[in-house]
C-alpha cells in the first residue's frame, strides 16, 4: 500500500459522525463490499491504528468473530464493524477487501480557489 510513504493511515473513525461518514461515502460510490479500517483486537482490546484506546461512542457496531480474528472491516450493509483474521484468511486469497485512508492536512490554511479561506482546529 501507498499509505504509509504518503503519509497516511487506515481510515480511524473515531466519532459516530465520521462513521457515518465513511458510509455515506461508501453508498455515494456504490461500494457493497466491506473496507478495512485502522482498527485491531490483537490483545483482546481494541485500538486504533496510531495506538489509541478505542472508546465508546452513541451506539458502537462490533461484530466479533472468531479468535485470532484481530484486524476490522466496516460493512455498508449493515454499517458495523467485523472482525477478520489479518492474513491468510479468505478474505486475502480470494475475495480482496479495499481499505480506506486517511491523511493529515500539512497546511492548516486552506482556500477554495476563490479567496475563501478556512482554518482548521486540531
Amino acid at each position: 500500500r501507498r499509505m504509509p510513504k504518503n503519509g497516511g493511515t487506515l481510515a480511524m473513525p473515531k466519532t459516530e459522525g465520521l462513521n457515518y461518514f465513511l458510509l455515506y461515502q461508501m453508498e455515494k460510490l456504490n461500494i457493497e463490499k466491506a473496507m478495512w479500517i485502522g482498527m485491531h483486537d490483537k490483545e483482546g482490546e481494541y485500538v486504533w491504528e496510531d495506538g489509541t484506546e478505542v472508546k465508546p461512542w452513541g451506539n458502537m457496531h462490533f461484530l466479533n468473530g472468531w479468535m485470532g480474528e484481530d484486524c476490522v472491516a466496516l460493512h455498508p450493509s449493515d454499517g458495523k464493524w467485523h472482525d477478520y483474521m489479518c492474513s491468510g484468511s479468505r478474505i486475502f486469497e480470494s475475495d480482496r477487501l479495499p481499505y480506506i485512508c486517511q491523511y493529515t492536512l500539512k497546511d492548516d490554511n486552506l482556500t477554495d480557489g476563490n479567496g475563501a479561506q478556512a482554518d482548521l482546529d486540531e
